[in-house]
């Protein structure tokens, strides 16, 4: 259980769901029913709102709030493998991690498809955790989806920025052990073959 905490906590190290642009044109391309399309401003500021929302609970360990922020299917993506919706709100609540600064800028938001969106955030922090200080900055990705008319973080995954200063603990032991996969398993294979 610790690798899985392992993997949740530094995953959403760089959560405030939590890019590495300048704000730039998020128009919305799609022509078709163009009626239900959020403005890209709208946009933009709903996901910022919901990305500070989740920095905040991340920050104070809330990991009840992540119990309704995550869609069913979430998946973040971090230094030790994947971790799934199941495992967050606890590994939040149990984070090891203290934050003494937090920035963030550069948000940039996408739509996708139809009620699918993606935000792209930069953050600069000093996040000690083991009496290590975690790499800063880091560049965050957070694809969202829209279920009724809230956004909920689907898949998340942060990597440290090129000029990132500090390092990771030592792993936990087991640290890269996959929990059990749920998806598709012939949709996994069919995107497997596209790469």
């Amino acid at each position: 259980m610790k690798n899985i905490l392992w993997t949740v906590v530094l995953a959403f190290a760089a959560l405030s769901f939590t890019a590495c642009l300048p704000a730039g044109d998020t128009t919305n391309t799609n022509t078709e029913n163009t009626n239900t399309a959020e403005p890209a401003e709208d946009l933009a500021k709903t996901l910022t709102d919901r990305s500070k929302e989740a920095e905040e609970a991340w920050k104070s360990k809330d990991g009840k709030f992540f119990e309704g922020f995550l869609a069913d299917g979430f998946v973040g993506v971090g230094r030790f493998g994947r971790g799934t919706k199941e495992i967050v709100p606890k590994a939040i609540s149990e984070n090891p991690c203290e934050v003494k600064s937090d920035s963030v800028s550069g948000q940039e938001a996408v739509e996708l498809g139809e009620g699918v969106a993606l935000l792209t955030e930069k953050f600069e922090r000093e996040v000690v955790c083991d009496g290590k200080t975690l790499p800063s900055p880091t560049w965050a990705a957070t694809v969202f989806v829209k279920e009724g008319d809230t956004w909920k973080g689907a898949y998340h995954q942060t990597l440290p920025a090129p000029d990132a200063k500090g390092e990771y603990p030592a792993p936990p032991e087991g640290a890269g052990d996959k929990p059990p996969a749920e998806g598709d398993a012939e949709l996994t294979s069919t995107l497997s073959d596209l790469w």
